[in-house]
């Protein structure tokens, strides 16, 4: 059987994005040590190993775990299969807006969205890195090409997949449930012929999302006391107050800890606060964050967005039969833009808000000629514009790749290096005292919680009496002192030396690395 063009060329764009891929995922280092992978594979762990949830999954909810848990049954490497998971699943969403744009416009269009997905920068890191992001891109794309199918005929199958689509999106990352937005547009766009006869079996959806996600809701219920989307809501617009302001003030405000000496003021506050509340107690102070963080986002938006920019545009120049659902989407992305300056919002979830963006910019690829048409008369101009927004496309892309290329020294640096080794070699000394219970370590960093598979207690602010009470109280077996991180605290003299009492040993020193750390032991 001979393959059409089209599908050779389908075929070429998923294999060049793949190669990126893992080109970037190896370049960069197949270690990824940040803290937010380190969590997400922990989870996994304690759901595969033990079948529990353990305290980071308020913060990092269970849907990418799971897919690193399953990887992991066939790359023994946790990190390296949390890794897989980012380059297998954002490669099939390059087939995906192939769908979707060939859907909503032709087969150009869908073309040239499966090519920007495979060759746009963002969406590379994304797919290389172990975090959610792209695996939330691929099920957020699974909900709209659903809803597409749904809206074209109204199928069980497609019904069932749409809820599960945002299900998932919702598990694995908060900001999906917002998603919800789709099957209330199929609802009501279409109320005539669609919402009286047919509006039973879209509640499906609901059902299918609430038999997915009813276990998660009920763990934040148990562990926050609340009913929430998310364990982290409250966290993380503390830590937004937190990132903008003098480092001194929010450590004695935040890592003070509470008249119980069980949690520190930031755990406490996180759990109870509710961010209308919080909206209503602080609007100076918020407002003035707020301005400067919704700036920031535009910015890194615009930056992320230009290799498809005038794409964009042309779709905004158009009219299209059935393209609610693109402007539905949008709504989504618009959403997201006015909700994140809220809180602290690394500049990698933007890559959620723009791939949405690229997707649409195939529609108004598809159009491109009609819309030359309508205000320039030279031939040559219109006929090729098609190819000139490709190499624009590739162009920038190109750029943006080499910039980041740049960098490419310290990240390989950060996920092999000697930081790293420092912490496994800590851990190894850990390990050698063969505890067989899961053990409490309490850091600032999450590094040997992960290479000694243990719980990691947050490190508070107080005084030396105070802080060994809070370490009771927690059951913490280890706790290791970073210079780093502590050794401008004006009690890091006191913890540094914590092995003058009894039942407390220094079992690792170390300072190699310019930066002392040392780890002790509680009896």
């Amino acid at each position: 059987m001979k393959l059409s063009k089209e599908y050779v060329s389908l075929i070429l764009i998923i294999l060049l994005g793949f190669f990126l891929r893992l080109f970037l995922m190896f370049a960069i280092g197949y270690r990824d040590m940040a803290s937010d992978a380190l969590g997400y594979v922990m989870i996994a762990r304690a759901i595969f190993q033990e079948g529990i949830l353990i305290e980071q999954a308020l913060f990092f909810p269970p849907g990418y775990p799971l897919f690193v848990g399953v990887f992991n049954w066939f790359i023994e490497d946790s990190l390296v299969a949390a890794r897989f998971v980012s380059v297998v699943f954002s490669t099939l969403t390059i087939f995906l807006a192939y769908k979707i744009g060939k859907e909503m416009s032709n087969k150009s269009g869908g073309l040239f969205a499966a090519l920007a997905m495979a060759i746009y920068p963002g969406i590379i890191q994304a797919g290389s890195l172990a975090m959610s992001e792209a695996l939330f891109i691929f099920f957020m794309f699974l909900a709209v090409y659903s809803s597409i199918r749904v809206l074209r005929e109204v199928s069980w199958f497609y019904i069932v997949v749409l809820g599960a689509s945002i299900a998932f999106t919702y598990l694995i990352r908060p900001e999906g449930i917002f998603l919800f937005l789709l099957p209330c547009f199929i609802i009501f766009w279409h109320c005539k012929n669609f919402m009286f006869k047919n509006a039973s079996k879209v509640l499906i959806v609901f059902f299918v999302f609430l038999i997915l996600t009813t276990p998660y809701f009920y763990y934040v219920f148990l562990e926050t006391g609340d009913f929430s989307i998310s364990g982290k809501g409250g966290w993380n617009l503390v830590k937004g107050e937190i990132v903008t302001g003098p480092e001194e003030e929010w450590r004695v405000e935040y890592l003070s800890l509470n008249e119980d000496k069980t949690l520190t003021i930031l755990e406490e506050v996180s759990f109870e606060i509710s961010t209308l509340n919080y909206i209503l107690e602080n609007p100076g102070d918020l407002l003035e964050r707020y301005v400067i963080q919704f700036i920031e986002v535009v910015r890194l938006l615009f930056y992320l967005i230009v290799p498809v920019l005038l794409a964009l545009i042309f779709f905004f120049l158009n009219k299209y039969k059935d393209v609610g659902l693109m402007y539905m989407l949008l709504a989504y992305v618009a959403m997201l833009i006015f909700i994140y300056p809220l809180y602290t919002i690394p500049p990698r979830y933007l890559f959620i808000l723009a791939a949405p963006l690229v997707l649409v910019s195939s529609l108004g690829f598809a159009k491109a000629r009609v819309t030359l048409k309508k205000y320039f008369n030279k031939d040559y101009f219109v006929n090729n514009i098609k190819t000139f927004l490709v190499i624009i496309l590739i162009l920038f892309s190109c750029l943006y790749l080499f910039s980041l290329s740049l960098d490419l020294p310290y990240y390989v640096s950060y996920g092999q290096g000697d930081v790293p080794e420092i912490y496994s070699e800590a851990a190894d000394v850990i390990i050698s005292f063969e505890e067989s219970e899961r053990l409490n370590v309490m850091a600032a960093t999450s590094y040997i919680s992960y290479f000694t598979d243990s719980n990691m207690v947050n490190f508070p602010y107080a005084n030396v009496e105070d802080f060994l009470e809070y370490a009771e109280n927690r059951e913490v077996d280890y706790i290791v002192i970073e210079e780093s991180s502590q050794g401008n605290w004006d009690v890091y003299e006191d913890y540094s030396n914590l092995d003058s009492y009894d039942y407390i040993e220094l079992i690792f020193e170390d300072d190699s690395t310019g930066s002392l750390i040392q780890v002790f032991k509680l009896d």
